[in-house]
């Protein structure tokens, strides 16, 4: 019955979008056109910041990474370690949490096509022997390519879907009418930097053989673009980006250099016959490559590759009764490892002298993974109209979204060796020395494959009415997944107050539920191949035998069962105030999070399988208290923001693990008892932060930030 509700809601939406579709533009010639004014300050109602191209101009670019750009935000939270200085050498995008939200609950759109990856954000370890590192994004758009970032906290409409922290929504800049160009350079390095180490550290800082500690590098950055106006209504604009760092690291007692390296080629098109019709095709290619090795290991340089590209296409149409947006798109992403197939954890013998207590050699070998993402959308905004007195403006839309994910392995080894003087080799046996040691055992990880793809449809209707000083915007997200199965309906809504009626005292006041994503990741790993163990003894005459699989009594697997869909409750209060000629932004947000995704095992059944499922067992809480003050003048702009934050999480990721007897457990902190579900967030959880800018613009329109 939910499904048959769904599907007829479905029909509904694509007949409205053709009703708007079907109406002709009707325009009074005596009539001049409606004009739009966009706000462009830093935060422009509770729960909701803009930075516009001239405020993104002004801010320090760093890595050319759009998530830097919004450290300047109330209610965004970084990581302790991106606060550090020990990794001046990483040029990928920092990772984010949003009013409470993980890494991976945040909503990241491109001009509005999702820039989402659901292989598996939380894997962050280059050196994993099973896992490739992932991101939270697809694609790692160059801020110098932005126009606008508007960021949603709280309040957040019906539009918007597939997160329980926040929005980020980026658009990208259109060619200028003018032809013209631009090309930068710039660069840092340790040389140019003071470091602050804790003395318990420094000695191994200083001498770090692990990327995690990073005391030397370089890091440059370059773009250039172009900006080709065709004719009057027809314009292109193509842009280069790189940056590049060298990381100098210890290893066998000598230096050697790690890289990273991060592109951005960008083309959009834009053609406007006229002011009611828009048409914009865009191609964006984001390649990132890693190149590490393993401290003291032998020949174990390897890569590791992400990033990817995308074309999409956008058509915006204004009709008499709404205007509608078509967008489609395909994005293609990648998560590689290139490695040498064996690693060996030799014996210090003659041959193998460059070790300690072992000399190891090699890596784990390949892995790919690829995202595919196919995107189709409708969105109507439709002409305001008034009915009994209330006065109507309805937004609606629907999504299309199939995701695929493609898993391959190549055939790898870990081996442990023992010492003999007798042992004779077989001359194409990479597992032995004559005369000195030999393999007796080894970790194999077969040659393997894995796919899993997820469909969804998403729909949305909501209505802001207006009547005297009041605003009241009810709003519905209907969203299905064919993976789950889990039809979700996420109710909104907001009131709003104008207390003088003239726009200088808001009040507002909102409930909402918004429901996370779903990863495929969970698909994935319930294929993967099981690892083997193979061993093998040596006879008294140093004849090797053969290898042979060690039989398993037990295993161990990942299996995935009927799970909800994560979501949070939030409910939020705000004021707006002009004051001392600026604008005054108070908001207090609370939420509840249910249905978390974690981890549990089970008990071995009768055939030795132990299942690691995910579960819904998880939950969160988090109160947070934003102020903001912004005025501008005609050549100067300050910004004022604070935040205070409480954030409680059982788990905070996806691959933790929980049983329902953790609730129950009491640990001692900061001198009393609690429980774990109320413990502090270990991570993106500074309970108080602060903003200040002030920005200058000098003769010839060169902005000066402070």
């Amino acid at each position: 019955m939910r499904h048959s509700v769904f599907w007829g809601l479905c029909v509904l939406f694509l007949l409205v979008s053709v009703t708007a579709a079907g109406a002709q533009t009707e325009s009074d010639p005596e009539t001049l056109p409606d004009i739009t004014v966009i706000d462009t300050s830093a935060v422009t109602t509770p729960g909701q910041s803009v930075l516009s191209k001239q405020t993104l101009q002004s801010l320090p670019q760093g890595d050319g990474a759009i998530t830097d750009l919004l450290k300047v935000l109330p209610g965004i939270q970084f990581s302790e370690t991106d606060n550090s200085s020990l990794t001046g050498g990483e040029i990928l995008p920092a990772e984010i949490s949003i009013s409470g939200g993980r890494v991976y609950d945040n909503s990241f759109l491109i001009d509005g096509f999702g820039n989402n990856s659901l292989i598996d954000p939380t894997s962050d370890n280059p050196a994993s022997s099973t896992d490739v590192p992932g991101h939270s994004q697809q694609l790692f758009l160059d801020s110098s390519l932005v126009d606008t970032i508007t960021v949603y906290r709280s309040n957040i409409s019906a539009r918007y879907s597939g997160f329980t922290g926040g929005v980020v929504d980026v658009e990208t800049r259109d060619p200028e009418e003018t032809f013209g160009g631009e090309i930068s350079l710039r660069s840092t390095r340790s040389e140019w930097t003071s470091f602050h180490v804790d003395r318990e550290y420094r000695e191994d800082f200083y001498s770090s053989k692990e990327a995690d500690m990073q005391p030397e590098f370089r890091k440059y950055y370059g773009n250039t673009s172009v900006d080709v106006p065709l004719t009057e209504t027809m314009g292109v604009l193509l842009a280069y980006s790189k940056s590049y760092s060298q990381i100098p690291l210890k290893t066998f007692d000598d230096k050697h250099n790690q890289y990273r390296a991060l592109e951005n080629y960008f083309a959009k098109y834009v053609y406007k016959p006229h002011d009611d019709t828009t048409l914009r095709i865009t191609f964006m290619s984001t390649p990132y490559e890693g190149r590490y090795f393993h401290d003291d290991v032998k020949n174990s340089d390897y890569s590791i590759d992400g990033g990817g590209w995308s074309l999409t296409s956008s058509f915006e149409q204004n009709f008499s009764l709404a205007k509608v947006e078509w967008l489609a798109g395909y994005a293609t992403s990648d998560n590689n490892r290139s490695a040498p197939d064996d690693y060996f954890n030799y014996q210090v013998t003659p041959s193998a002298d460059w070790g300690g207590r072992f000399s190891r050699e090699g890596g784990f070998g390949d892995i790919e993974i690829e995202e595919d993402n196919l995107h189709l959308a409708s969105h109507a905004t439709w002409t305001p109209f008034t009915l009994w007195g209330l006065k109507h403006e309805w937004i609606s839309g629907i999504t299309f979204e199939r995701v695929k994910a493609d898993y391959q392995r190549g055939y790898a080894t870990n081996s442990a060796w023992k010492t003999s003087d007798l042992v004779m080799c077989d001359g194409d046996d990479s597992f032995c020395i004559e005369g000195e040691q030999y393999a007796y055992s080894k970790v194999v990880y077969p040659e393997d494959s894995a796919d899993a793809e997820i469909s969804s449809v998403d729909l949305y209707l909501e209505d802001t009415l207006s009547w005297w000083r009041l605003a009241f915007r009810p709003g519905l997200h209907v969203s299905y997944n064919d993976l789950m199965k889990n039809t979700d309906y996420a109710g909104r809504g907001a009131v709003f107050y104008d207390v003088f009626a003239d726009g200088a005292t808001i009040f507002s006041i909102g409930a909402s539920r918004y429901y996370g994503k779903t990863f495929l990741a969970y698909a994935l790993n319930e294929e993967k191949a099981q690892l083997q163990r193979e061993t093998r003894t040596i006879d008294d005459d140093g004849t090797l035998t053969e290898w042979e699989q060690i039989t398993r009594t037990s295993f161990s697997t990942t299996r995935l069962t009927n799970l909800n869909t994560p979501y949070v409750d939030e409910w939020s209060i705000g004021l707006e105030q002009d004051l001392f000629g600026g604008r005054l932004t108070l908001s207090y947000i609370d939420r509840n999070g249910e249905d978390q995704l974690t981890k549990q095992v089970l008990a071995k059944d009768e055939y030795g399988y132990t299942y690691t499922e995910w579960t819904n067992l998880g939950e969160s809480r988090h109160k947070e208290v934003t102020m903001s003050w912004s005025r501008e003048w005609e050549h100067q702009s300050l910004l004022i923001d604070g935040t205070w934050q409480d954030s409680e999480n059982s788990n905070e990721d996806y691959d933790d693990w929980l049983e329902i007897e953790d609730f129950e457990d009491m640990v001692w902190y900061e001198d009393h008892l609690v429980y774990r579900l109320d413990l502090p967030r270990a991570d993106y959880n500074r309970e108080w932060s602060a903003n200040l800018i002030y920005q200058i613009e000098l003769d010839h329109g060169l902005p000066l930030p402070m």
